[in-house]
Protein backbone atom coordinates (compact mmCIF):
# COMPACT_ATOMS: atom_id res chain seq x y z
CA UNK A 1 0.00 0.00 0.00
CA UNK A 2 2.95 2.09 0.16
CA UNK A 3 3.38 2.87 -3.59
CA UNK A 4 3.38 6.49 -5.04
CA UNK A 5 0.11 5.69 -6.71
CA UNK A 6 -1.95 5.00 -3.81
CA UNK A 7 -0.49 7.79 -1.27
CA UNK A 8 -1.44 10.61 -4.53
CA UNK A 9 -4.88 8.53 -4.20
CA UNK A 10 -4.85 8.47 -0.15
CA UNK A 11 -3.78 12.65 -0.44
CA UNK A 12 -7.02 13.32 -2.99
CA UNK A 13 -9.49 11.32 -0.97
CA UNK A 14 -8.54 12.03 2.61
CA UNK A 15 -6.13 15.08 2.54
CA UNK A 16 -3.66 13.87 3.74
CA UNK A 17 0.19 14.54 3.45
CA UNK A 18 2.58 11.61 2.66
CA UNK A 19 4.11 11.09 5.61
CA UNK A 20 0.71 10.75 7.06
CA UNK A 21 0.03 7.87 3.91
CA UNK A 22 2.92 6.29 4.93
CA UNK A 23 1.67 5.61 8.29
CA UNK A 24 -0.63 2.94 7.64
CA UNK A 25 2.11 0.86 6.08
CA UNK A 26 3.77 1.55 9.19
CA UNK A 27 0.96 0.69 11.32
CA UNK A 28 0.73 -2.75 9.39
CA UNK A 29 4.23 -3.32 9.79
CA UNK A 30 4.02 -2.74 13.64
CA UNK A 31 1.34 -4.90 13.66
CA UNK A 32 3.19 -7.83 12.26
CA UNK A 33 6.09 -7.41 14.79
CA UNK A 34 3.73 -7.12 17.68
CA UNK A 35 1.27 -10.30 17.02
CA UNK A 36 3.67 -13.11 16.94
CA UNK A 37 4.11 -11.90 20.70
CA UNK A 38 0.49 -13.23 20.95
CA UNK A 39 0.31 -15.83 18.64
CA UNK A 40 3.80 -18.00 18.89
CA UNK A 41 2.27 -18.86 22.07
CA UNK A 42 -0.96 -19.85 21.27
CA UNK A 43 0.16 -22.58 18.62
CA UNK A 44 2.45 -24.16 20.89
CA UNK A 45 -0.98 -24.32 23.03
CA UNK A 46 -3.33 -25.35 20.75
CA UNK A 47 -1.69 -26.19 17.92
CA UNK A 48 -0.44 -25.01 13.89
CA UNK A 49 -3.39 -24.87 12.68
CA UNK A 50 -5.63 -22.77 14.69
CA UNK A 51 -2.62 -20.48 16.01
CA UNK A 52 -2.43 -19.96 12.53
CA UNK A 53 -5.47 -20.18 10.26
CA UNK A 54 -7.98 -17.89 12.75
CA UNK A 55 -5.51 -15.18 13.32
CA UNK A 56 -4.91 -15.30 9.38
CA UNK A 57 -8.78 -15.11 8.96
CA UNK A 58 -9.42 -12.30 11.51
CA UNK A 59 -6.64 -10.78 9.45
CA UNK A 60 -8.18 -10.87 5.67
CA UNK A 61 -11.57 -9.59 7.72
CA UNK A 62 -9.38 -6.50 8.39
CA UNK A 63 -8.01 -6.25 4.71
CA UNK A 64 -11.29 -5.86 3.85
CA UNK A 65 -12.51 -3.43 6.69
CA UNK A 66 -9.63 -1.47 5.69
CA UNK A 67 -10.75 -1.33 1.78
CA UNK A 68 -14.05 0.01 3.12
CA UNK A 69 -12.45 2.60 5.47
CA UNK A 70 -13.98 6.26 4.45
CA UNK A 71 -12.10 8.16 7.24
CA UNK A 72 -8.04 8.42 8.23
CA UNK A 73 -8.67 6.56 11.78
CA UNK A 74 -10.44 3.83 10.51
CA UNK A 75 -7.68 3.51 8.18
CA UNK A 76 -5.45 3.28 10.28
CA UNK A 77 -7.16 1.50 12.89
CA UNK A 78 -7.63 -1.43 10.30
CA UNK A 79 -4.29 -2.03 8.97
CA UNK A 80 -2.63 -2.36 12.60
CA UNK A 81 -5.10 -5.01 13.41
CA UNK A 82 -4.90 -6.59 10.04
CA UNK A 83 -1.04 -6.80 10.59
CA UNK A 84 -1.10 -7.87 13.83
CA UNK A 85 -3.32 -10.96 13.18
CA UNK A 86 -0.98 -11.33 9.74
CA UNK A 87 2.04 -11.74 12.08
CA UNK A 88 0.61 -15.15 12.94
CA UNK A 89 1.72 -17.39 9.80
CA UNK A 90 5.04 -15.55 9.68
CA UNK A 91 5.82 -16.60 13.31
CA UNK A 92 4.49 -19.98 13.22
CA UNK A 93 6.31 -20.91 9.71
CA UNK A 94 9.59 -22.02 11.06
CA UNK A 95 7.45 -24.23 13.60
CA UNK A 96 5.71 -25.73 10.78
CA UNK A 97 8.41 -26.27 9.10
CA UNK A 98 10.29 -27.94 11.76
CA UNK A 99 6.95 -30.16 12.44
CA UNK A 100 7.08 -30.71 8.73
CA UNK A 101 10.87 -31.37 7.46
CA UNK A 102 13.60 -33.40 8.67
CA UNK A 103 16.75 -31.39 9.85
CA UNK A 104 18.37 -32.59 6.70
CA UNK A 105 15.87 -30.84 4.38
CA UNK A 106 14.70 -28.32 6.98
CA UNK A 107 17.39 -25.91 5.52
CA UNK A 108 16.14 -25.98 2.05
CA UNK A 109 12.40 -25.56 2.85
CA UNK A 110 12.55 -22.37 4.71
CA UNK A 111 14.45 -20.95 2.00
CA UNK A 112 12.31 -21.80 -0.34
CA UNK A 113 9.65 -20.30 2.39
CA UNK A 114 11.99 -17.41 2.89
CA UNK A 115 11.93 -16.59 -0.98
CA UNK A 116 8.17 -16.26 -0.78
CA UNK A 117 8.20 -14.31 1.79
CA UNK A 118 10.88 -11.48 0.57
CA UNK A 119 8.80 -11.52 -3.22
CA UNK A 120 5.68 -10.37 -1.95
CA UNK A 121 6.95 -8.05 0.16
CA UNK A 122 8.97 -6.53 -3.30
CA UNK A 123 5.52 -7.95 -5.82
CA UNK A 124 3.28 -6.30 -3.79
CA UNK A 125 3.70 -2.48 -4.35
CA UNK A 126 4.23 -3.46 -7.96
CA UNK A 127 1.02 -5.03 -8.23
CA UNK A 128 -1.09 -2.58 -6.16
CA UNK A 129 0.40 0.19 -8.13
CA UNK A 130 -0.60 -2.12 -11.28
CA UNK A 131 -4.22 -2.47 -9.86
CA UNK A 132 -4.24 1.01 -8.53
CA UNK A 133 -3.40 2.53 -11.81
CA UNK A 134 -5.91 0.54 -13.63
CA UNK A 135 -8.99 3.03 -12.10
CA UNK A 136 -9.04 6.70 -13.02
CA UNK A 137 -10.94 7.56 -10.12
CA UNK A 138 -9.66 8.72 -6.06
CA UNK A 139 -10.95 5.43 -4.72
CA UNK A 140 -8.77 3.33 -6.97
CA UNK A 141 -6.60 2.52 -3.79
CA UNK A 142 -9.32 0.30 -2.43
CA UNK A 143 -8.37 -2.07 -5.44
CA UNK A 144 -5.44 -3.19 -4.14
CA UNK A 145 -6.87 -3.80 -0.89
CA UNK A 146 -9.72 -6.05 -1.85
CA UNK A 147 -7.29 -8.06 -4.58
CA UNK A 148 -5.24 -8.53 -1.22
CA UNK A 149 -7.84 -9.80 1.21
CA UNK A 150 -9.73 -11.93 -1.87
CA UNK A 151 -6.40 -13.49 -2.18
CA UNK A 152 -5.47 -14.15 1.57
CA UNK A 153 -8.94 -15.42 1.71
CA UNK A 154 -8.14 -18.11 -1.35
CA UNK A 155 -5.16 -19.04 0.54
CA UNK A 156 -6.70 -19.21 3.77
CA UNK A 157 -9.47 -21.61 1.81
CA UNK A 158 -6.92 -23.90 0.39
CA UNK A 159 -4.37 -24.48 3.29
CA UNK A 160 -7.83 -25.43 5.79
CA UNK A 161 -8.57 -27.86 3.15
CA UNK A 162 -5.15 -29.06 2.17
CA UNK A 163 -2.99 -28.55 5.75
CA UNK A 164 -3.75 -31.21 8.48
CA UNK A 165 -2.13 -30.34 11.97
CA UNK A 166 1.12 -30.95 12.08
CA UNK A 167 2.20 -30.35 16.02
CA UNK A 168 2.88 -33.63 17.73
CA UNK A 169 1.26 -32.64 21.36
CA UNK A 170 -1.71 -31.76 19.59
CA UNK A 171 -2.16 -34.97 17.59
CA UNK A 172 -1.67 -36.61 20.42
CA UNK A 173 -3.64 -35.46 22.61
CA UNK A 174 -7.00 -37.71 23.71
CA UNK A 175 -10.31 -36.36 22.55
CA UNK A 176 -12.95 -37.03 25.42
CA UNK A 177 -16.39 -36.21 25.54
Amino acid sequence: MSSNLVIQKLHKQFGISREVSLIATSLYILGIALGPMVFAPLSEVYGRKIGVFVPFFISCCFTFATSISYNVAGLMITRFIAGFFAGAPIVSAGGVMGDIFQPETRGAALAFYGCFVVNGAALGPTIASLLVGSVDNDNSWRIAQWFAGLLDLALLLVCTVCVEETYEPVLTVPITH
